[in-house]
């Protein structure tokens, strides 16, 4: 395969779902780029180089924060982050988490035996979920992932995901799927034993995209703001062409099945060997996934809503050092986040223009 030395730059988007373990956890991921352009020498990491670790001691929640808190289970993940809008399979083999995803299906179906609606189990603190639910289904299933040391402190931002499907294997393990939804911050421990149970803040929003924020813009986000959303999304589609081109693909042939017919066998032969040719041109390219497209301006004009959820879209394609996830996680501000992602495209973009040079002289 040609320009391989690319892919030391570029993990390239999977064509075919990878699964791969790590600790308690199977992760399917796409990702994009290594981490080499965000190293502790780059200015952009000045900004919260380090994650904020829940300290019970220290954190002293307002009485707002007091009255506004849900209840949620949480699952600390060793070493390992998710953001909002990705997926999050995950494979339980201890005890204490077999015990509570238990309990989490058996509250929702009491829930939804005695009829209660997914707004009254938020405000009880049994359920929290942007999703609707009906009196007659059981309310959303929800837990919270944060990224633990494996040394007894977890972050105090994690991401809230809703379990979709889960699996009970004959040995008592489970798999379950799941759909990452939004942010909270952890503000009290109810319990440590027989798991994690905190009081948080759920969802999490950005500074910048709040309300009271966006007064000024009538409601949207101010055109600096629209414009740095598009500068990224550029820059990361730059990313993916110069990629495909390092590796011989052309972008507009992509996806492009032969449209001729003919009826002699030589002529069928050629059809045959253009369209493994497209095949394997397909196999080697990337493409954005579907959901980065979704959520970008291209598709959405108005932008409050779904603004932060792109900007995470595109985290969850970053290579980056697990550390350097949970601090993209943890920025409370849109604008903040987006040059960073930004910094790290066009450092990628700039090593992939001196890839394209140096074949140009070779």
């Amino acid at each position: 395969m040609r320009h391989l030395r690319s892919l030391a730059l570029l993990l390239l988007f999977q064509v075919h779902s990878l699964a791969f373990c790590r600790f308690r956890c199977v992760r399917s991921g796409l990702r994009l780029l290594s981490s080499s352009p965000f190293s502790s020498s780059s200015s952009i990491t000045a900004y919260e180089r380090e994650p904020i670790w829940f300290d019970a001691a220290k954190y002293v929640p307002t009485e707002d924060e007091v009255r506004a808190a849900v209840t949620l289970k949480i699952f600390p993940f060793d070493d390992g982050v998710s953001f909002p809008t990705s997926f999050m399979p995950l494979h339980i083999f201890a005890f204490k988490y077999r015990m509570m995803f238990n309990d989490l299906c058996t509250e929702s179906l009491i829930a939804a035996s005695a009829g209660t609606s997914a707004a009254e189990s938020e405000a009880q603190g049994a359920a929290i979920s942007t999703a609707s639910s009906s009196a007659s289904s059981p309310p959303p299933v929800l837990f919270g992932i944060t990224m633990s040391d494996g040394k007894g402190r977890f972050s105090q931002v994690g991401t809230a995901c809703e379990l979709m499907d889960r699996q009970l294997l004959a040995d008592g393990r489970q798999i379950l799927t799941n759909v990452c939804r939004q942010r909270f911050k952890i503000i009290s421990i109810v319990s440590h034993e027989p798991y994690l149970t905190c009081k948080v803040l759920y969802p999490l929003e950005d500074e910048d995209t709040r309300d009271e924020a966006l007064e000024a813009s009538a409601g949207e986000l101010p055109d600096s703001l629209l414009a740095l959303e598009k500068q990224v999304y550029q820059s990361l589609n730059d990313v993916v062409s110069l990629t495909n081109k390092l590796n011989g693909v052309d972008d507009s042939a992509l996806d492009q099945g032969s449209s001729s017919s003919s009826s002699s066998s030589g002529d069928n032969q050629q059809q045959q060997q253009q369209q493994q040719q497209q095949q394997q041109e397909n196999d080697m390219s990337i493409s954005l996934p579907d959901t980065i497209v979704l959520l970008s301006p291209s598709k959405h004009l108005f932008r409050k809503a779904i603004a932060s959820d792109f900007s995470f879209s595109i985290c969850d394609v970053l290579d980056l050092s697990v550390i350097e996830r949970q601090c993209l996680l943890q920025t409370q501000s849109l604008q903040q986040r987006l040059l960073r992602i930004g910094k790290l495209l066009n450092n990628a973009r700039d090593k992939l223009l001196l890839e394209l040079k140096d074949e140009a002289f070779n």
